[in-house]
């Protein structure tokens, strides 16, 4: 079901939306643009450029757009050397800050893994079971009431006991969920062959 107007948006417009900081206007560009996948209105030159660039972006709404613009350019054109292009960029998207853009990495995974099986879980695989080794042990910090407890006591001669520190059960996983995810997607992506 096309929208009213939407046949009348620009590829550039609809990238616009994909970077914009209201989640309904991502959403809905997403879906425009797959849309216009399907009919055929958006050359792939032209989306592929645009998927590339916006996952450059500083902003992490704008990474998450270019990602998924790029594996539903991948569903619609499969082109080699696109992908390749979008692959050079996922090891730092892997990692990045946001959550949103490390998931999106995933489906970008899951459609080259589909098209080039395992030599892409042998390019990738190290890079995400790295992430997942590293992640796996959450970090023990040293509250800094803790240390400041601590230099008083030193100074005054007599220790106050502190109450200790618990971490909630989703603190300072950082990135090991995403890059679950991610082996999950190249898994699934290569199928059988895996």
């Amino acid at each position: 079901m096309t929208l009213a107007g939407e046949e009348n948006q620009s590829v550039a417009e609809v990238f616009a939306g994909l970077k914009d900081f209201k989640s309904l206007t991502r959403e809905r560009s997403l879906e425009a643009l797959i849309r216009a996948l399907g009919d055929g209105r958006y050359g792939a030159e032209e989306v592929q450029k645009l998927a590339l660039e916006t996952m450059d972006s500083d902003a992490w709404e704008a990474k998450q757009g270019g990602l998924q613009a790029a594996a539903e350019a991948i569903k619609a054109w499969d082109r080699p050397d696109f992908r390749a292009q979008v692959l050079e960029k996922v090891p730092g998207l892997l990692l990045d800050s946001e959550y949103r853009v490390r998931k999106a990495v995933s489906a970008v995974l899951r459609e080259c893994c589909q098209r080039d099986g395992l030599p892409i879980y042998d390019k990738m695989g190290k890079i995400v079971l790295d992430d997942i080794r590293d992640k796996f042990k959450r970090p023990e910090e040293e509250p800094k009431e803790q240390k400041l407890q601590e230099l008083q006591a030193s100074a005054t001669g007599y220790p106050e006991v502190a109450a200790p520190v618990f971490l909630h059960d989703t603190e300072g996983w950082r990135s090991l969920e995403t890059s679950m995810g991610a082996l999950e997607a190249m898994m699934q992506g290569c199928g059988e062959a895996f």
